[in-house]
């Protein structure tokens, strides 16, 4: 049941989509909202707003990431400060179908020199994937080519999985770690999430994309603004 789950059919890709639209108004809004002093609660608040308007009906399901200044959880009684980035990894549900993807923003407005480094080590995570990743390809050479690459930034940690299918769940296969054995197929919807976390970054960058795996290689789902 769960393979017959990874290969999306045209109809899935639409209910997909349209999830997607509610995430990319919501990363509209949070580049409208978010600054110093900016409340975790109220931007929690107004993106799930956003994201029923976008959809113009109640979602069914509402996450993940609202903390300032963190790798991520449920939003706090907290006002967000100036230097801090802000990892926003959003999802909704929409009629049975999942979103799940991430920006980070720099609540001041601009990155520090070190944070826009990161920034910019991540962004060449997304140049691999497209060039590596087509049918039959394992997802566990691809996670430890990302390792790879990303390590040469340590202190900096990406300490997480690499990605996973989206569909009828938030989270499916195909599943990009080290501890499962999955190969990509045609048809798999799935996210590639690099991050790198410290506190000289305060407290890291994480970047999340939605790609389709096609008969020879990827498309990818989440043409947005990345900048910080």
């Amino acid at each position: 049941m769960f393979e017959l789950r990874r290969r999306k059919d045209v109809d899935e890709l639409t209910m997909l989509a349209r999830a997607n639209d509610a995430n990319r108004a919501m990363y509209e809004r949070a580049r409208e909202i978010v600054r110093p002093g900016v409340h975790e609660l109220e931007v929690y608040a107004e993106l799930q707003a956003t994201a029923v308007r976008t959809l113009g009906e109640p979602l069914t399901y509402f996450g993940q990431d609202f903390q300032c200044g963190s790798r991520g959880g449920p939003p706090r009684d907290r006002e967000a400060l100036a230097g801090e980035l802000y990892i926003l990894d959003l999802g909704v549900g929409f009629r049975g179908y999942y979103s799940d993807n991430a920006r980070t923003l720099a609540v001041s407005g601009e990155p520090t020199a070190t944070q826009q480094r990161a920034w910019e080590a991540l962004m060449q995570v997304f140049p691999l994937v497209e060039a590596s990743v087509r049918p039959g390809v394992s997802c566990r050479t691809l996670f430890h080519a990302v390792e790879r690459q990303l390590h040469e930034f340590q202190p900096w940690q990406c300490n997480h999985h690499l990605g996973h299918g989206v569909g009828l769940a938030a989270h499916e296969a195909p599943h990009l770690n080290p501890h499962w054995d999955d190969t990509f197929a045609e048809g798999d919807f799935f996210t590639v999430e690099p991050g790198l976390y410290h506190d000289e970054l305060r407290h890291g960058i994480r970047l999340e994309q939605n790609f389709l795996v096609t008969a020879n290689g990827v498309e990818l789902l989440t043409p947005w603004p990345m900048v910080l």
